[in-house]
């Protein structure tokens, strides 16, 4: 995990390499961002590291990207820097960091809010969502985002909660995840199941 001036946490995806950005300056635009990489593992990770200013909408404000080697057990020193818009107003825009391997499959990733989530100007997000049954109680959704989506979260009404391999996650614009639902009833349709999910988001 990695934290920034004011100690907050940044939600890690990924078990290897994590890109963490850290900026400096104060909660306005301006000041500049650093992306470092962290490794929990005992061999170097090699990939491609992309950090991105993103307004919720999915402009993309600045970008950066390059090689980069996640030292085993270890974090790197700063990889990645973007000196951030005076302009950019923090309630507006985020963090997209992603940390990917030489065959494009994604290591890591991490999202940053330049705001506290109670004072970002969120647009709705836009947010579909598609329920396949796999049998044998489990069913995979698979969620997309038009714009920003914080802090996903999926329940079921009026049934026993089952187990999810992914919750409470943030989805950039644009971006959709797969998550696979365990422990259903096993009578349960995908047309049941989407009458009673429930999703809420930030």
């Amino acid at each position: 995990m990695g934290d920034w001036e004011t100690g907050r946490r940044l939600r890690e995806n990924g078990s290897s390499g994590s890109p963490l950005p850290q900026r400096g300056g104060g909660v306005g635009g301006g000041g500049d961002l650093k992306a470092f990489l962290t490794n929990d593992t005992l061999e170097n990770i090699s990939g491609r590291i992309l950090l991105r200013v993103l307004t919720f909408d999915g402009e993309e404000i600045a970008r950066q990207e390059t090689d980069a080697v996640a030292p085993a057990n270890a974090a790197s020193g700063p990889l990645l820097q973007i000196d951030l818009p005076d302009e950019m107003r923090a309630a507006d825009a985020f963090i997209h960091a992603t940390f990917t391997a030489t065959d494009g499959s994604l290591l890591a990733e991490n999202f940053l809010l330049l705001a506290e989530p109670k004072d970002a100007r969120l647009p709705d997000p836009g947010l579909t969502w598609d329920i396949r049954v796999k049998g044998h109680g489990e069913a995979t959704i698979t969620i997309s985002a038009r714009r920003f989506a914080g802090y996903v979260w999926l329940r079921f009404a009026d049934m026993p909660p089952p187990t999810y391999t992914d919750n409470w996650f943030h989805l950039a614009p644009g971006q959709s995840r797969t998550i696979t639902v365990a422990q259903l009833p096993p009578e349960m349709t995908a047309d049941a199941l989407r009458a009673r999910l429930r999703v809420r988001h930030l």
